[in-house]
This record gives C-alpha cells, structure tokens and sequence, in this order.
C-alpha cells in the first residue's frame, strides 16, 4: 500500500512529493452530551493534550454544521459531528501510542466522543488554485 502523501511542493525548477501520513477520523458526540458541550471539550481540553503530543506535525479540527441531501446518491450513515486531521512524518510515529502525552490524549477520548472512524488517507490534490 503506498504511504499517503502531502500536496506536492515545488522548490526552485523541481517538484518533489514527500512522505506525509495523514490519519482522518469522522467523530459523534458522547451519548446525552449536547453540541456545545463536545465543541467546548474537543477544543479546549482535547486539543491543547494532542498539542502536547510527540510527532504530530499537523491537527485540525473540522466542526460539521449542516449536512445537504443528494439526489443522485442514497444517504450514508448518521451525520459526524466532526472531523479531525492529523499528519506524521511515518507510519511508525502514528502507530507508537506509547507516549505519556499520546496516552492522555487517546484516554481523553472516552471523555467526549461516542464513535469514531479513522483512516489513513492518500492525499490527490485535484485543483490548488488557494
């Protein structure tokens, strides 16, 4: 399986794809805890522990706020109530969870998420106009 990549970068007359691995997870909500409530927890307590944690170099947050019906598709499974980003430098950096501060944040969890679905991805830039 080829490692997911970053967007490839362009340096003086050449352009060089280098090996980024990107994790993304589809996060719910704990059962019985409002959107608010998660909101506040995955940015103020979440995120300054994932900050704290070796070898990531990249964590975003996405917060779902609507979901829009398709026509042409049937709908998928319930709507997450967010997304998050993560990027490492290997794929042995993203599986050694071993770490003290990679510890808190995985016990963290527990705390405000209900389900997740993680994958690793392979990142196809398409259009870069931005």
């Amino acid at each position: 399986m080829p490692h997911p990549t970053s967007p490839c970068q362009e340096s003086g007359n050449q352009t060089r794809r280098s090996i980024m691995i990107k994790r993304m997870s589809l996060v719910m909500r704990r059962p019985g805890m409002t959107r608010e409530e998660f909101e506040r927890h995955w940015l103020e307590i979440h995120a300054p522990l994932v900050q704290q944690a070796n070898g990531i170099l990249r964590y975003r947050q996405f917060l779902v706020r609507d979901a829009v019906a398709r026509g042409d598709v049937p709908a998928g499974p319930p709507m997450p109530d967010g997304l998050t980003e993560i990027w490492y430098d290997s794929m042995e950096t993203a599986m050694n969870s071993t770490t003290p501060e990679r510890q808190r944040a995985i016990a963290d969890c527990q705390n405000f998420l209900g389900a997740a679905t993680t994958f690793f991805v392979e990142e196809r830039p398409i259009i870069t106009k931005a």
